[in-house]
């Protein structure tokens, strides 16, 4: 029997789809990308804007043309918590919350009477992510005014360390030399027995043989002294890419965004990161005519972004999401100043990635393996420090999942073109 999956949104939904899919390889299903010729159809959506609730339901109208008779459409992920009534009306078989997601191996094997028949040596590799996601934490109630994540994620929740550094520990046995650490806010990791993102950290550190550790985002507010002096320590084992949302550069917009920051406070926490390493990629994400942006707001971001050595934006136009402080907010942004003002930004966005893959050409860096095309003879991989790497090298010499060393070259396309540096 035949599966067919499809993730939208974040790493974390990444992370989750991964396990499903994990599970179903190792229960005896098959996973298949022909829309036409699937048994068992799952979605995990996203509803974090109102593009991705848009393509969500694009993808099950597709979904419902395209699927043979008899196969079912298996629905989870954040779309489904308010949009139940657009679920039905399509027909799809089985909705599933976010918080019985894990269970959809055994939803499936129930429903098509099929029962665990695990088979030995699948290579999931071909249908995982190459840098192995896992997901540490899950829920968020910040409440920022802008975001809907707390109400359809629910509260924090964090994985036990033991079963994080196990879950590592066999990523390691299967090949994988990354492991990413994914979580819906994992600055706010903390378990029953008490420990922190940072204790967590020094214990992967500390009990594996994991080659690097990636984390998948940061708030700045949860950037403390001590767990920077731990990604000082271990340098060699961290990815040097640190995500962490700045929103905007305009005070009375981050009050108004209910962000528990200053650009202040931003800028300076930022510099302490960035002082123990010159090889640090910094990307971010910024919200554009957020209700009551002035002129003099959006100029203050544009001022930050110049001023902050950032290595990639992520920019986003405002979208009001029903059930969040923001979508009643009074003076809404005229869209075609939206537009301009998010153009601007994604063009000093481009400058400044043109400034850091200059500043990366003629470095030896440290890139995991993620493709490999046998007809060019080029493999495809990321950096540490977050930079997309096409190097030319024989099959033989490379391994998917493996972090091998290059020395760049030049700029190509949207990372660096380089050569194997062989032991």
């Amino acid at each position: 029997m035949r599966f067919f999956i499809r993730t939208l949104g974040c790493k974390t939904n990444q992370s989750e789809s991964d396990h499903i899919t994990r599970r179903l390889l190792l229960y005896g299903y098959d996973h298949t990308d022909d829309i036409e010729d699937a048994d068992i159809y799952i979605v995990n959506t996203c509803t974090v804007t109102s593009t991705t609730d848009k393509k969500t339901r694009q993808l099950i109208r597709r979904i419902k043309r395209s699927k043979k008779a008899g196969a079912e459409i298996f629905i989870t992920g954040c779309y489904v918590k308010h949009n139940r009534g657009f679920l039905e009306e399509v027909g799809v078989d089985h909705i599933i919350d976010n918080t019985q997601k894990e269970d959809i191996p055994d939803i499936i094997s129930n429903s098509f009477k099929k029962g665990p028949a695990e088979k030995p040596g699948i290579d999931i590799s071909k249908v995982l992510h190459t840098r192995h996601l896992i997901k540490i934490q899950e829920g968020c109630s910040q409440n920022c005014a802008y975001c809907i994540v707390p109400k359809v994620r629910g509260a924090y929740k964090s994985v036990e360390d033991k079963s994080v550094i196990k879950e590592i520990q066999e990523a390691a046995i299967e090949g994988y030399e990354e492991v990413v650490l994914t979580g819906t806010h994992i600055g706010k990791y903390l378990t029953e027995g008490g420990t922190d993102l940072n204790g967590l950290l020094k214990k992967i550190f500390r009990k594996t043989k994991i080659r690097r550790v990636r984390l998948s985002s940061l708030e700045i507010n949860e950037l403390s002294l001590d767990l920077i002096h731990t990604f000082k320590e271990n340098i060699p084992r961290l990815a040097m890419h640190f995500h962490i949302p700045m929103q905007s550069g305009s005070d009375r917009i981050l009050r108004l965004m209910r962000r528990p920051y200053t650009s202040k406070e931003y800028a300076e926490s930022v510099s302490y990161l960035l002082g123990i390493s010159e090889s640090i990629a910094l990307t971010t994400d910024i919200i554009v005519g957020f209700p009551g942006e002035k002129k003099e707001d959006f100029t203050s971001t544009i001022d930050m972004v110049r001023e902050l050595p950032f290595s990639k934006l992520h920019v986003f136009k405002f979208s009001a999401r029903k059930n969040t402080l923001a979508y009643d907010m009074k003076e809404s942004i005229d869209e075609g100043i939206k537009k301009k003002r998010v153009k601007r930004l994604i063009d000093i966005g481009k400058e400044k990635r043109k400034v850091f893959l200059y500043k990366n050409m003629s470095k030896i860096l440290d890139v995991v393996v993620e493709r490999y095309d046998n007809n060019k003879k080029v493999f495809t991989g990321t950096s540490g420090n977050y930079i997309k790497v096409y190097c030319r090298a024989k099959n033989s010499d490379v391994r998917i999942g493996e972090i091998v060393k290059v020395s760049t070259i030049e700029i190509l396309k949207d990372g660096l073109k380089a050569k194997l540096v062989k032991d």
